[in-house]
């Protein structure tokens, strides 16, 4: 409990949504698009961030295989907390992020609490919510 309160000191809700894809699930927790804008707005624009892919989220479960129950937690409002603080590598740029229901969420579908594609690029032991990339700009 101290680690949220001292790092993620703000609170968001969001959505769950599920998609399928062949035998592909994805589950991503929707993330207010407000945000990503702000933490876009810290940025000085000559870094020429490029937005995003998909719509401000943080990944669940992604690319895989997974138990049926999985539609289950379609709708469902979870609450996340987040650190304002503006991480960035040499490509990505990102907010941590953490959830306890989304790592119960994880283990209740038989997965590890936190996998490669939820950590953050540096690979902190927290979710993420991606505020863009510098692909095809390096």
């Amino acid at each position: 409990m101290t680690k949220i309160i001292n790092e993620f000191c703000h609170i968001g809700k969001g959505e769950i949504i599920t998609s399928k894809n062949t035998d592909v699930y994805r589950i991503a927790l929707s993330v207010e698009p407000d945000i990503v804008e702000l933490a876009r707005a810290l940025i000085p624009q000559y870094i020429g961030l490029n937005r995003t892919k998909y719509s401000p989220h943080i990944s669940i479960v992604r690319d895989i295989i997974i138990d049926p129950k999985w539609q289950l937690y379609n709708g469902e409002i979870v609450e996340y907390y987040y650190s304002s603080t503006i991480h960035y590598d040499k490509i990505y740029y990102w907010l941590n992020a953490e959830s306890f229901r989304l790592r119960q969420i994880r283990t209740e579908l038989n997965l590890c609490e936190i996998d490669w594609y939820n950590r953050p690029p540096d690979r902190a032991n927290c979710f993420h919510i991606t505020i863009g990339n510098l692909k095809n700009r390096i």
